[in-house]
């Protein structure tokens, strides 16, 4: 499937020119988490890097929307900010376990996926548009295949499985609040 460029460096254009407009708008329609991914599919890394920061100074309490976390890690990678990618591959995958199993091919290797929102779900990842993932490099595929399979992710994954697991069937009260707690502390946010 071709992208058509010209047609996305439009839409960001207009993206662009809506946020000036209304800097800290929380749009409803999430156009704030395509932006990212559009400047690297232009092959725009400054673009990428200038839209992370002004995201993050804006909209510090954010959750991780699965492909524009994906196009941050790119970004941090493509600046030779490796251990900064791998901090962020830990949110990547509590934003949506199917992505990176999806997109990069690897092997779930019986791995039982809890979730408890639809980004979580694969088709969230099946029926995306392929504009949000095609700008990734094959040696980034194969950093993200390293990733995956290297122990400490692994000891991350299962631990946060658990925990989600554990979420499933827990009552409200100070219990939950804790597996709450260190799940985010987990995940390092």
């Amino acid at each position: 499937m071709d992208i058509d460029l010209k047609k996305l460096q439009s839409k960001l254009r207009s993206y662009e020119r809506k946020f000036r407009k209304s800097p800290n708008d929380r749009d409803g329609s999430g156009v704030r988490f395509l932006m990212g991914p559009y400047y690297l599919c232009l092959k725009d890394l400054e673009g990428a890097i200038s839209h992370y920061e002004w995201f993050w100074a804006t909209y510090s309490d954010s959750i991780d929307e699965p492909f524009h976390a994906l196009g941050r890690i790119i970004t941090e990678l493509r600046q030779g900010h490796e251990s900064i990618a791998q901090s962020l591959l830990k949110r990547l995958y509590a934003s949506n376990p199917y992505l990176i199993p999806y997109i990069f091919d690897v092997d779930l290797k019986g791995v039982e996926i809890p979730g408890h929102s639809n980004w979580e779900e694969k088709p969230y990842i099946t029926n995306a548009p392929i504009e949000l993932y095609s700008y990734v490099s094959s040696g980034e595929i194969e950093w993200f295949r390293r990733q995956w399979c290297a122990r400490e992710f692994s000891v991350f994954v299962k631990a946060y499985n658990n925990l989600q697991f554990a979420l499933e069937d827990e009552p409200v009260g100070e219990h939950r609040s804790a597996l709450i707690d260190l799940r985010a502390k987990l995940v390092g946010r």
